[in-house]
This record gives C-alpha cells, structure tokens and sequence, in this order.
C-alpha cells in the first residue's frame, strides 16, 4: 500500500467521521484512492493507529504528494488531532466548483 501511494503526484482521500457525544469527533474511517487502487483503513483495529502515524503521517506531510479532498475541513482537523497529521498541499474540490462558471452559484 505504502508503495503505491508514494509512487503516486496526487492521491484523494475522505475520513468517515462520528461527531455524536464528542466534542471534537472521531475518525471512524479513512479512505485513501491512487490512480490504480482504493484503500479502505479502519483505525479502530488494534495497532493501526500507531500504523497512520507511522507510514501515512509522511504521507500526507509530503508536500511532493497532492491530496484531493471534498469539504475537508473536518477530516483535516481530526487528521491533526487525532494522528498529529499536518496534511499539505490540498485541494478542496467542493471549493474548486464553487468558482467554476456553473458552480453553486444561485439565480
């Protein structure tokens, strides 16, 4: 896994989040996509936590790598929180179409 997203300019990635009785919420999922493969990664087995710190945390800090989000505001601030991942560079997809002419521009 590690591998292939490194090999990769650009990866795009989505964190299923649980926000109820939390204050700051939890990351109950990461997906992590590459041109070739998808990555599901479930941080509640045992050790994986330690995993995402370890091998994705260079990841996401590898400013040679884009991550593609949409609407990341949440999942980067429970990257930060709960895996001390600084993710840089970004792109937030929902941002780019807000600018494009026929974005989410009301009549």
């Amino acid at each position: 896994m590690m591998s292939d997203i490194k090999a990769n300019k650009h990866i795009t990635v989505d964190a299923e989040l649980h926000t109820e009785h939390s204050f700051n919420g939890m990351i109950c999922f990461l997906q992590i996509s590459t041109q070739v493969r998808d990555y599901l990664i479930d941080p509640f087995v045992p050790d994986v936590r330690d995993c995402i710190r370890k091998y994705l945390k260079p990841i996401f800090e590898d400013e040679s790598i884009l991550k593609l989000f949409h609407n990341p505001t949440n999942d980067v601030k429970l990257l930060q929180i709960e895996f001390q991942i600084f993710t840089f560079p970004i792109i937030d997809t929902q941002a780019v179409y807000s600018y494009l002419p026929y974005g989410m521009k009301k009549n």
